[in-house]
């Protein structure tokens, strides 16, 4: 019983985000989950338990340089995409960008110089690529490969994003509980790359589908891109819409190869 009712948050949390796609609506369900389990069901309890822990997780050294800078990369990650330079770049890059392979190649290359947020590098790439991948049929679901499979990776190995700052505080707490001393977080996580297999794998794995041989559905999805223009097949509907989420362009005409380049400058930095 105490096994099944220890993987019930994160199971109502990850059941929660299939259903219902509301992420932080249903991190917070599942942690009011867990107060109702330490305090034997008591809903009263269990709220006032939530919002302690959820406070003292906040407050904890780590996890508040993480939220600084989940806020930072949250902020500048985007400019790149409101500033014009993601679009200037695919338009300096149009003579080169010549066909199909090449440009989901290209694809898969902006993602890996946005490696601060996954979620935003799929975004910030996936709008900037998307016309030159339509102008060769490239099905969505094809893209969508290619940015998932480019920016999780990405923003695991680094050399810094919110995920890898996520990471470090978790191994920061393990340290402070066992009480190791002398122990940077950091180098810890930089020697468990080597087996972060998974993610080389998806990584690697992109440019050889690209040059490679789709099989499976994603077979089927190019087929009816390039054989019947079906960039989206029939009954399938776009979960969301950067344009929507994120707007568009600010002043996209006066946009150079510099507003590319400044605010990804600011993000090292």
């Amino acid at each position: 019983m105490e096994l099944f009712l220890s993987i019930l948050p994160p199971v109502v949390a990850i059941g929660l985000c299939l259903l219902t796609k509301q992420v932080i609506t249903s991190l917070f369900i599942s942690v009011f989950v867990g107060g109702l389990i330490l305090s034997s069901g008591d809903p009263f309890s269990a709220v006032d338990i939530s919002f302690t822990i959820m406070k003292e997780v906040m407050i904890d050294p780590w996890n508040a340089r993480y939220l600084v800078l989940i806020m930072l990369f949250g902020g500048g990650t985007p400019l790149i995409y409101k500033s014009g330079g993601a679009f200037v770049l695919t338009k300096v890059l149009s003579k080169w960008l010549n066909s199909a392979k090449r440009a989901q190649l290209f694809s898969w290359m902006l993602g890996v110089v946005d490696f601060f947020n996954s979620d935003i590098n799929a975004a910030l790439v996936g709008s900037a690529t998307k016309d030159i991948n339509k102008r060769y049929n490239v099905s969505t679901e094809k893209l969508a490969y290619i940015l998932d499979s480019t920016a999780s990776p990405v923003s695991t190995f680094g050399p810094v994003s919110d995920w890898i700052g996520y990471q470090t505080s978790l191994i920061a707490a393990a340290i402070a509980a066992l009480k190791v001393e002398a122990v940077n977080p950091y180098s810890v996580f930089l020697k468990s790359m080597p087996w972060n297999i998974y993610c080389a794998l998806a990584f690697l794995g992109v440019p050889m589908i690209i040059y490679g041989k789709d099989f499976g559905p994603m077979a089927k999805a190019e087929l009816q891109a390039r054989k019947y223009g079906k960039l989206i097949a029939d009954g399938d509907m776009p979960m969301s819409s950067v344009e929507a989420d994120l707007g568009e362009p600010a002043k996209l005409e006066k946009a150079t190869i510099w507003s590319f380049v400044y605010p990804l400058c600011l993000c090292l930095l």
